[in-house]
């Protein structure tokens, strides 16, 4: 385990009693589960920084509150787990890092893979339940906004016409595809970089 994602957890569990690797061999992050006198911890570090991203995304933003209507996602020693029986807790974000190496550190909640499960009749007909819901909520969002773009838009084009209109977007546009062409350049060379730098020994 390299010592900058071991020190991110040190102040959490304390001087580690355990550190095992429970990484999926796909390469594409490392996870470890570290365990002290004060917790227990699941460190996960990514190699892209997209992921990396997403999750802590979804950590920080969705999980609480999807946890708050009575579901959840917590991930176990092999990856994500069904949530469905009453008690079962969903993990915390406890700290994260944005430099290299990307990592989070969460609280450890034992779970059941996903892969393979096989939830009884209510639990499936609670998923699927809590599944509709969500898809209306986000099917409700998307429209909402559809609808507000649209009462902009005509806002806009009654106020200056429907010309300058189409040629402040094509402005802006323009704009966005020159900052676009100056910035990926950039953040590719970085990106190269840091997965050329040598990583330390485990």
């Amino acid at each position: 385990m390299r010592r900058e994602l071991l020190d991110l957890a040190l102040p959490i569990v304390g001087e580690p009693s355990e550190v095992r690797d429970a990484s999926w061999d796909h390469g594409e992050s490392e996870v470890w589960r570290v365990s002290g006198p004060l917790a227990t911890v699941a460190v996960k570090a990514h190699r892209q920084g997209r992921k990396f991203d997403q999750e802590l995304t979804a950590y920080r933003d969705w999980l609480p509150a999807l946890a708050a209507g009575g579901g959840g996602s917590p991930v176990s020693a092999r990856g994500w787990a069904w949530v469905g029986a009453p008690g079962v807790r969903t993990p915390r974000l406890l700290a994260h890092r944005v430099e290299h190496p990307r990592a989070l550190v969460l609280s450890w909640e034992e779970g059941a893979v996903l892969e393979g499960a096989r939830p009884g009749r209510r639990e499936e007909l609670g998923l699927r339940e809590r599944r509709g819901r969500m898809a209306g909520l986000y099917n409700t969002v998307t429209g909402a906004g559809g609808v507000s773009g649209s009462a902009v838009g005509g806002a806009v084009a009654q106020q200056i016409g429907m010309p300058a209109m189409f040629r402040g977007v094509a402005l802006l546009m323009l704009a966005v595809a020159l900052a676009a062409a100056l910035v990926m350049p950039r953040l590719r060379g970085a990106a190269a970089d840091a997965q050329r730098a040598p990583r330390p020994a485990s």
